[in-house]
């Protein structure tokens, strides 16, 4: 699956691979085949943020052998506005986006990569980060 035209992702390389020497990593064109562990964070009620990184982040994956994340965070800030106070309430909204999440990922899983899914509470850059640096993501990729 390719990106639609006009459709554009941002890399975000974690850090330096390795066995990446002399490769054009770090100016602006990953060298296919240097990163293993790639997260690419999705906003579950916006299209865009997967229909141009999700192919590409497939697409690395599959020419490097290596898999590829897709993560969605429940915000805390979300919770607090719609007035969940109750741990099962959480647990609904969590158990709401893990089904989206499962979904969109669907669509997908014929590429013949390695895709895993993660859905987490809280404020969205800390668990980004988070995420990364616990899976050891070469590279974060977003639309």
């Amino acid at each position: 699956m390719r990106a639609p035209p006009g459709a554009s992702a941002r890399l975000i390389q974690v850090k330096e691979p390795a066995h990446a020497l002399g490769s054009t990593a770090g100016r602006g064109q990953p060298e296919a085949g240097v990163f293993k562990s790639i997260l690419v964070p999705i906003d579950i009620a916006q299209r865009s943020s997967w229909e141009g990184a999700l192919p590409q982040a497939i697409e690395l994956a599959r020419a490097s052998g290596g898999k590829v994340t897709v993560i969605t965070i429940v915000r805390d800030v979300k919770a607090m506005l719609e007035g969940v106070q109750f741990p099962f309430q959480v647990e609904m909204m969590m158990s709401g986006a893990r089904d989206r999440l499962t979904e969109i990922v669907s669509g997908y899983r014929a590429a013949e990569a390695v895709i895993e899914e993660e859905v987490r509470f809280g404020s969205i850059s800390r668990e980004v980060l988070a995420a990364a640096k616990e899976r050891g993501a070469d590279l974060i990729l977003m639309a």
